[in-house]
């Protein structure tokens, strides 16, 4: 573990002096500020809270009935990118994540889910990106990363169309998932700065909310074909999703 921290800041440290085109952080952007879910008996509130178009919380609070869970996403960035995401509640942290930029790219993050221990072998899972000279990218995920006893769990190969309205992520028993994206649509998170470049952390949960345009269907080679409904704004920002998960709404700061 020690190894693995000294390793990440090392690499920050450099990916630091590597100096890359600031985006403009503009107060003024349409920004998401709430997200109501509700699939089935549960409903989750989501709240967004900003420094301009920097975000620095996102509060989740689920509740089930007569229960309720709150849980806090805490964001850190370096210049304009986010560097560490950490996930807490009542009872402490549950999860941080560091993330490393260097020439405008992520290269590699870790999640580490018991700060105070130095030998559990499944406490930290360290992740790099290789962007590939045809453009896709190829993403490993190691436990014990950098260590004699350093063991790759999985990859994962993301490609998109030349038309960018299609990724397609699978992993090395050709098992995955393909993406199609609506064009002409802005996705929620579009204006959140260094939101975009989260898209190699996982397809699944980002990259719809990363490439700027809408997720309309999800197919799952193994299983099935989704169909999503959402409805727009005149600014084309969705202000609600349907999907078999459920119902979203989606609220923004103008």
């Amino acid at each position: 573990m020690k190894q693995i921290k000294l390793f990440l800041s090392l690499l920050l440290m450099g990916a630091m002096a590597v100096s890359c085109k600031k985006e403009d952080n503009n107060a003024d952007a349409i920004l998401l500020t709430k997200i109501i879910a509700t699939e089935g008996e549960v409903k989750t509130t989501s709240l967004y809270e900003y420094d301009g178009r920097k975000l620095k919380t996102i509060t989740k609070t689920m509740e089930y009935g007569n229960e309720s869970i709150t849980t806090v996403y805490t964001y850190t960035y370096t210049g304009d990118d986010i560097t560490k995401i950490v996930e807490s509640n009542e009872d402490g942290m549950i999860k941080s994540q560091s993330f490393i930029h260097a020439g405008g790219k992520l290269l590699m993050w870790s999640e580490n889910y018991d700060t105070n221990s130095d030998s559990c072998f499944y406490c930290e899972t360290v992740v790099t990106v290789d962007y590939n000279a045809d453009g896709s990218q190829t993403v490993k995920y190691y436990d014990n990363y950098n260590t004699p006893n350093s063991f790759l769990k999985k990859i994962f190969n993301i490609t998109s169309n030349n038309e960018g309205n299609e990724i397609t992520e699978l992993d090395s028993g050709g098992s995955g998932f393909t993406y199609m994206l609506e064009k002409g649509k802005s996705a929620p998170h579009k204006n959140i700065l260094g939101w975009d470049k989260l898209m190699p952390v996982s397809t699944f949960e980002y990259a719809p909310e990363t490439i700027k345009k809408i997720k309309k269907y999800i197919y799952n080679r193994e299983f099935s074909t989704q169909s999503i409904s959402y409805e727009y704004n005149s600014n084309g920002f969705p202000t609600s999703k349907e999907a078999s998960s459920g119902y979203y709404e989606y609220f923004y700061n103008k």
